[in-house]
């Protein structure tokens, strides 16, 4: 497992440390900042980290202000650079072309004192190869400085073979300009570090541009054009640069590999506003004309394209549609968040200004939290474990679970739903569970709701453990862990595949549907999701335990249910609360499927 900085373990007690910056040790009188987090529950410890660390780092940023660039500063250090390289591409070309045309000479002179099978042998020889290994990034005298294991940034032939690795140019510029002290934390950091990834992006284009012999040589990127116009918009400097030009870069350079869903919406929120304003210049993201896109988002139809296809956002508004056939505050958010996240990506660039005219402009959901949601009746839960998946089936397979049978198969299919109902967890959360996040504490069997994997994905401050209910021990979950952990599975349901999304919880939840409907138990307002709410209402309604208790299992993190969550809620206490959770009308139907100990 990953482990979080800052974070250290010292004879079973969690502390925090961090290093001072080297600028600021005079002011703090010291090297590193150190404390005890006061608790050995380790989930308790990252919390508590992760608060800590963003604190101090504030304290940090807003310390080192003195050393803060300017949006100008930071164009002119980039621009800077991007120039000499430029020179030492024009130079370097000029002396490869030269090299080229002698190798051209001595092969043609070759040629004519050699054999047949000589000859064919001499023509293979390609000479550009010459042209295409050359270091303009960096002048070949820099000596790169050593890393934590000793070695410089370039090869052992430094820098002549040097693979433009863009965090070794940052150092290069950094070091040029005396800004070597500049924490990587800071804005001014994050800014150079973009400029000069930019200023890479186009020495690339400007060297293939002389490889490929362009009579007409142009620089692609106009933030390196010294002719560029830039003016004021509302005290803001704002380059001209389309909407459609800066959201090309911007999903090229951010999120060429993020996951084809998440790339979907972000396009559709781009679209909608580029259907509602037009491609113009950046400076036409005002506050203004976000409000507008908040009231067409509010107005905005489910599944226009499927039935409202060919019709213009005023010809939709014309229709006067009723408020359940349009998009859910949730999507509303959705599409605003988009296109925040594009925003924040034009102020790191130092090409918008520091103001997000995106920021606070979400809806409040204020639809009643029963109307979101439905949990499963009692009716409801007594079809679905009276089906094969829990009553004996006939296969493995998805048609051959669905279908009576002798076979008992516990898998994700029969383990999920079960699991949710006495645990509160999220798909998501359970899905993704390693073999590994399931331990023992004080004799109390616990899940460990992390992120310290790649794969995994957990809602913001939703890092949790969650005592496993003494029903779903009965039921042999303990065991199916641990044949999974014998087979050297790293997931307990490594038959749940992940999505394009990169999620575990999309295809699972749509054969979840699949399943309700061909037993069924669908309807509109429940999913799977529905058992997350049938084990918060029988918290809330048929359990004496306290809200920011049970609160504390569940994760919640919105409105109201964020009250207590975070406090020192114990593991023995979290586990008398799940006892307290009991579904009566199930246990005639699940007690055949208890393991003996």
């Amino acid at each position: 497992m990953a482990k979080q900085r800052h974070l250290w373990n010292r004879k079973g007690w969690f502390y925090f440390r961090i290093a001072v910056p080297c600028k600021l040790v005079s002011k703090f009188a010291c090297k590193e900042l150190s404390c005890s987090l006061r608790t050995t529950d380790k989930h308790k410890a990252q919390y508590r980290a992760l608060t800590l660390q963003r604190g101090i780092q504030l304290i940090f940023m807003q310390l080192d202000l003195g050393t803060e660039l300017s949006p100008d500063e930071v164009k002119k250090i980039v621009k800077a650079y991007f120039n000499q390289a430029l020179e030492r591409l024009e130079k370097q070309m000029g002396d490869a072309h030269r090299q080229t045309k002698i190798m051209n000479m001595v092969k043609q002179s070759a040629m004519q004192n050699l054999s047949g099978d000589e000859q064919v042998m001499a023509e293979t020889l390609d000479v550009s190869q010459y042209q295409e290994r050359l270091d303009y990034l960096v002048p070949a005298d820099y000596n790169f400085p050593r890393d934590d294991s000793g070695k410089r940034a370039g090869s052992h032939i430094a820098p002549f073979f040097f693979d433009g690795n863009p965090d070794a140019v940052l150092r290069y510029v950094l070091d040029e300009n005396g800004l070597n002290d500049l924490e990587g934390f800071t804005p001014s950091y994050k800014a150079l570090q973009k400029g000069v990834r930019r200023a890479i992006t186009e020495l690339q284009h400007q060297h293939q541009q002389r490889m490929d012999f362009e009579p007409d040589i142009q620089i692609q990127d106009d933030w390196f054009n010294d002719n560029q116009s830039v003016k004021m918009v509302q005290g803001v400097a704002i380059s001209q640069h389309t909407i459609s030009e800066c959201f090309k870069q911007f999903m090229r350079e951010e999120h060429a590999n993020s996951p084809s869903k998440t790339n979907g919406k972000r396009q559709n929120s781009y679209d909608l506003w580029l259907e509602r304003f037009g491609d113009g210049s950046i400076s036409t993201i005002t506050r203004d004309n976000v409000r507008v896109y908040r009231e067409t988002l509010k107005r905005y139809p489910k599944n226009r394209k499927q039935r409202y296809d060919g019709l213009t956002l005023d010809d939709i508004a014309a229709l006067n549609l009723t408020s359940d056939q349009y998009i859910a505050i949730p999507t509303v958010n959705g599409y605003l968040d988009m296109m925040r996240g594009f925003v924040s990506w034009l102020i790191e660039w130092k090409e918008f200004g520091d103001i997000n005219p995106f920021d606070g402009v979400n809806l409040k959901d204020t639809r009643p939290e029963d109307s979101k949601r439905d949990p499963f009746s009692d009716a409801q839960l007594v079809a679905m474990f009276s089906s094969p998946v829990y009553q004996g089936c006939k296969s493995h397979t998805a048609r051959g679970q669905h279908t009576k049978g002798s076979k008992i198969i516990r898998n994700a299919k029969f383990w999920l739903p079960l699991l949710a109902l006495y645990s509160g967890a999220r798909l998501g959360e359970l899905c993704q569970l390693y073999v590994a996040d399931v331990q023992k504490e004080n004799e109390i069997w616990y899940m460990d709701i992390n992120k310290n994997e790649d794969d995994k994905s957990v809602k913001a401050n939703s890092f949790r453990t969650i005592p496993i209910h003494p029903k779903l021990i009965n039921l042999g979950f303990l065991v199916t862990v641990e044949l999974a952990k014998k087979k050297g599975q790293i997931r307990i349901f490594a038959d749940v595949q992940i999505a394009a999304d990169g999620k575990y919880s999309t295809i699972f939840s749509k054969r979840f549907t699949t399943f309700l409907e061909a037993f069924g138990i669908k309807t509109p307002k429940t999913c799977f999701h529905s058992t997350r709410h049938n084990f918060i209402d029988r918290m809330r309604n048929h359990t004496n335990v306290p809200e920011p208790l049970w609160e504390s299992i569940t994760g919640h993190r919105d409105g109201k249910a964020s009250r207590g969550y975070g406090k020192s809620f114990s593991l023995e206490k979290r586990y008398e609360a799940i006892k307290q959770v009991r579904y009566p009308f199930l246990d005639d139907l699940l007690e055949h499927l208890a393991v003996t100990p």
